[in-house]
């Protein structure tokens, strides 16, 4: 029983996290519609792996000096 239990709790988290970076790639203005479009295809091809891939170059792409975006306007 206990171990059925950590696999849900391993896969939710990992839909979580892919989910996670899905709408950061979606939000990311550094990408075209066709870039978003495939790192979304590998994210949720590739499961987890997919998903830190894209958030890897997700974070090294991101253009860290400007102020990020406020969610109140």
């Amino acid at each position: 029983m206990k171990v059925e239990y950590l696999v849900v709790v391993l896969l939710v988290g990992i839909a979580c996290y892919q989910v996670y970076v899905t709408v950061r790639v979606v939000g990311a203005s550094e990408y075209s519609r066709a870039q978003k479009n495939i790192q979304v295809i590998v994210i949720w091809l590739v499961p987890f792996l997919g998903a830190g891939l894209c958030h890897l170059v997700l974070h090294t792409t991101t253009d860290r000096t400007r102020p990020p975006k406020s969610r109140c306007r």
